[in-house]
């Protein structure tokens, strides 16, 4: 009679570890991430999960129990690399090299390579931010940030070309990587090397550059005068006209006046 009476409760307690079981598993979010890769939950009760999950990492959270709440999306942020080339001719070169009359090479070219990675921890912000939704979407996201990263040597290089012992140092490209890191919180840096690194005169053109410059307003100088002594003479002139026609307007209208005045002229005879 104990024993029957005993069967019950014991059913009851399996029942209960099988609920207690079920329930653990599925708040358990980090079993449908693989390894090596990164899951984002996106809930509809609370938003995206802020932190990232992956294997090996526990996260139980009692709001993925709730039916058709929660979704992971697994992410595999991987190493991108391109390469960067910064070439041209300094602004105005042909021109300044012409007034002075010397043969030199105002050319530049600045080449090497970059490699990073997307952070796996601003993988729940960029999916928030820039809309994120698989794999596709961050390869497109690693294609776009590459293009921005070019860009944004690119851009720098009007500063670097102020300091040039800086571009030649050994330590550049450890300085380009901190300022990449610096302008794109989201990636890891992984690599930046430079290959070339072809620079010009830069002293002797700012000299060339500001001869020029003194020239040009020398010549507006002169220039400013030239206009300033000939509109002088035009005025001049023109006063003159005015007061002749005046007069011949005055003679006409009084003829008498003709008279008057040849009799002025006959007396100071």
């Amino acid at each position: 009679m104990r024993k029957s009476s005993s069967l019950p409760v014991i059913f009851v307690i399996i029942v209960l570890l099988a609920l207690g079981g079920a329930v653990f598993f599925l708040g358990w979010i980090h079993l449908s991430v693989p390894p090596g890769s990164y899951g984002v939950m996106r809930t509809k009760t609370h938003g995206v999960y802020p932190d990232i999950i992956q294997d090996g990492r526990f996260r139980w959270v009692w709001y993925k129990l709730i039916p058709t709440n929660a979704s992971i999306t697994v992410y595999s942020p991987g190493r991108v690399e391109r390469s960067f080339n910064v070439n041209g001719v300094l602004p105005s070169a042909d021109v300044y090299r012409g007034f002075a009359s010397l043969d030199a090479d105002f050319s530049y070219n600045l080449g090497g390579s970059f490699a990073f990675r997307i952070s796996p921890e601003s993988l729940p912000a960029l999916t928030e931010s820039r809309g994120l939704a698989g794999q596709d979407d961050l390869k497109k996201l690693e294609a776009s940030l590459a293009a921005e990263i070019s860009t944004f040597i690119n851009r720098r290089f009007d500063e670097y070309r102020k300091e040039p012992e800086t571009i030649l140092n050994a330590g550049f490209p450890q300085r380009l990587s901190q300022e990449i890191s610096a302008a794109f919180p989201d990636i890891i840096v992984l690599d930046v090397t430079v290959n070339t690194a072809k620079l010009p005169d830069f002293a002797l053109y700012d000299s060339l550059r500001l001869l020029y410059q003194d020239y040009l307003a020398n010549q507006r100088q002169l220039l400013t005068e030239d206009i300033r002594e000939a509109a002088t003479r035009n005025v001049n002139t023109q006063l003159k006209l005015d007061e002749l026609a005046k007069y011949g307007e005055l003679l006409t209208k009084y003829p008498i006046l003709l008279q008057y005045l040849g009799i002025e002229n006959a007396a100071s005879r």
